[in-house]
């Protein structure tokens, strides 16, 4: 789960929060915390951002290449 919580985070970009990315993977809000949480301890997330912009554009980077289509696309419309 916390692979999913950050590249859906860094498909979002920088409004993110654990209840639009549980609501961006149609997953329980609370199997996206206690990634979230892993995800912090790993210094990847520092809150609502990433810990680094390079660790954002690798995972962003590492999503594209194997993430469906429609993910870069639905972001938007969950944050718009």
């Amino acid at each position: 789960m916390g692979l999913h919580a950050a590249r859906a985070s860094a498909v979002l970009g920088r409004d993110f929060t654990p209840e639009l990315v549980a609501t961006m993977l149609s997953a329980p809000l609370f199997d996206v915390i206690a990634a979230w949480d892993e995800l912090e301890s790993a210094e990847i997330l520092s809150g609502e951002r990433f810990h680094h912009d390079l660790v954002a554009e690798a995972v962003l980077e590492d999503s594209c290449v194997g993430a469906p289509a429609a993910a870069p696309r639905r972001g938007p419309r969950l944050v718009g």
